[in-house]
């Protein structure tokens, strides 16, 4: 349902733009400036509304994605209590060791990033030397 009201406010977004085009080419009056004004007004509207109810079902859908989450953390509790303590141990030793890993993971995205852009910039500085000097008329030949 999404895209066909996309899909029907870019339809009207396009026969705005055509009235508008027809328009330029006719004699202007008031009354058609008005007219595309309103339309235009009317279009803005509906797509603010679009982008507005839109927004509130996402957040629908997060909240009610989130309750699931708690209401399955819960049953899970539930269940884990009739668990010996050892088990209970292991799991929660499991978990904290899924977290470190995950941590790792991040962290080693983030160095590489880190890295990626002082070589983007090592090497753009780099072209950019070259560039500046085959720039000046300086043959490459004479630079060996």
């Amino acid at each position: 349902m999404e895209m066909e009201i996309q899909s029907l406010l870019e339809k009207l977004l396009d026969t705005n733009d055509a009235m508008s085009r027809c328009a330029a080419s006719a004699a202007q009056t008031t009354s058609v400036t008005q007219k595309l004004a309103r339309h235009r007004d009317i279009l803005h509207e509906f797509t603010q509304e679009f982008r507005r109810i839109k927004g509130n079902i996402n957040s629908m859908r997060e909240h009610a994605e989130l309750l699931s989450f708690v209401r399955d953390d819960i049953n899970e509790y539930k269940a884990s209590r009739s668990m010996s303590p050892k088990k209970q141990l292991l799991r929660e030793r499991a978990a904290i060791h899924g977290s470190i890993a995950h941590v790792r993971l991040m962290l080693f995205i983030y160095l590489l990033c880190i890295m990626l852009h002082a070589f983007w910039k090592t090497i753009s500085t780099f072209l950019f030397s070259i560039y500046l000097i085959l720039g000046e008329g300086v043959e490459l030949d004479a630079l060996q």
